[in-house]
């Protein structure tokens, strides 16, 4: 999968505050989508992630979170570009 890599550490509370929208997002999409099966392994990723306790979180945790939340926000940009256009012949 290709993805953007964030150009600086982010801090910690921000990376588990992304994380946990990503997995908002995650849980929405429709079933029948070909990127709901894709985002399945991942979500499970991201709810283990952020079960863990606050107090056990070391560098090496969001070190790892970083990419699980970057590709989960390039699986839904890929999912929402598959989402039709409700204006069909209209430009923007």
């Amino acid at each position: 999968m290709r993805k953007m890599p964030l150009t600086q550490a982010p801090e910690p509370a921000w990376l588990v505050a992304r994380a946990q929208l990503a997995l908002h997002y995650l849980e929405r999409l429709l079933a029948d989508s070909a990127w709901a099966h894709r985002a399945s392994g991942l979500r499970g990723s991201l709810w283990r992630a952020l079960a863990l306790p606050p107090e056990q979180r070391d560098d090496g945790y969001f070190a790892r979170l970083a990419p699980l939340v970057e590709t989960a926000f390039w699986l839904l940009e890929q999912a929402a570009r598959e989402i039709p256009d409700p204006r069909p012949g209209q430009t923007a």
